[in-house]
């Protein structure tokens, strides 16, 4: 990837984060405010969200993951295959989520809503603010690095 590639991707990957991470807190405030009036918003929020998340999975995997793991350097490689596992793992662990409560009547289930809502959105900020700042490393790590040697 030449620099402005690059800097085209990470600004791409921080707006996709950004958003993401917008869309997570208003959720957040509406359930810490126990607003159960407003399930129908938090239904259009969830289903928003979870398309956004597939959007910044399909471009993150196409265009920092599998670039740096074919490029086949060592570290780089690993941390990229590894970031790639977690996104999956995050993924299936929000799609189960979006699917328990999809046709749920979330006012009428609201303190177990609640909980799991809680629970999965924290998740998800902490493994977006982590994989933030491992995309930006690999993004601006030297492409040889991975491969050599440590020197004392």
């Amino acid at each position: 990837m030449n620099p402005s590639d690059i800097t085209a991707v990470r600004i791409e990957a921080d707006r996709f984060v950004a958003e993401a991470m917008t869309f997570l807190r208003d959720a957040r405030a509406l359930v810490i405010a126990d607003t159960r009036a407003a399930a129908a918003t938090l239904t259009r929020n969830r289903e928003g969200i979870f398309a956004l998340l597939g959007d910044y999975q399909r471009f993150k995997h196409g265009r920092v993951f599998d670039p740096v793991i074919a490029e086949g350097h060592g570290r780089r490689g690993a941390t990229a295959r590894l970031l790639k596992c977690e996104c999956v793992l995050m993924g299936d662990s929000f799609a189960a989520y979006v699917s328990r409560w999809q046709h749920a009547d979330l006012a009428a289930e609201w303190p177990a809503y609640r909980r799991d809502m809680m629970t999965i959105t924290e998740q998800l900020l902490d493994h977006l603010r982590v994989e933030q700042a491992a995309i930006a490393s690999l993004l601006g790590a030297d492409r040889n690095a991975g491969d050599m040697p440590a020197t004392r």
